[in-house]
């Protein structure tokens, strides 16, 4: 059986909030999600979070072009040799620099050092509840839809 996570990101790939600010999110989500599985990880380096099953493509988010899977594979290779402290991309499609970060993934995805994952709830994540845990947590967030 398959699961559905939505996972909350920071914007900013190296923001790190207050442990207390990360608490009061991991409380607020438990309170509108009571029958899922709600948890945080917080980790010291940088690391990519995917969507699963939800991939489709990736795209330029200057030009619009599908940009090449084995192009986005050797970027990747490149930003973990640095624990993906270097997200900095030239793309290839029209030579614009953007970060590994900023591309248009579909399903959304990027990279973080703090995870919020709220496991197969009963609802979907709305956006009122996207902007309380943006005014929580005092940054923009992303949500990553996941299948697995």
């Amino acid at each position: 059986m398959s699961a559905t996570i939505f996972k909350l990101i920071p914007e900013d790939v190296h923001f790190v909030p207050d442990k207390g600010n990360v608490e009061q999110v991991r409380s607020y989500l438990v309170s509108i999600f009571p029958s899922a599985t709600v948890s945080v990880e917080q980790t010291e380096e940088i690391q990519f979070v995917d969507q699963g099953e939800n991939f489709v493509q990736i795209a330029c988010p200057n030009c619009d072009a599908v940009l090449d899977l084995k192009w986005w594979h050797n970027a990747m290779d490149s930003a973990w040799q640095s624990a993906f402290k270097e997200l900095d991309v030239q793309l290839p499609c029209c030579s614009a620099h953007s970060t590994l970060h900023d591309l248009r993934y579909d399903f959304p995805a990027g990279f973080s050092r703090l995870i919020f994952e709220i496991e197969n709830p009963e609802e979907e994540v709305r956006t009122e509840h996207l902007r309380r845990v943006e005014q929580l947590l005092g940054c923009e967030i992303r949500m990553v839809n996941a299948r697995y």
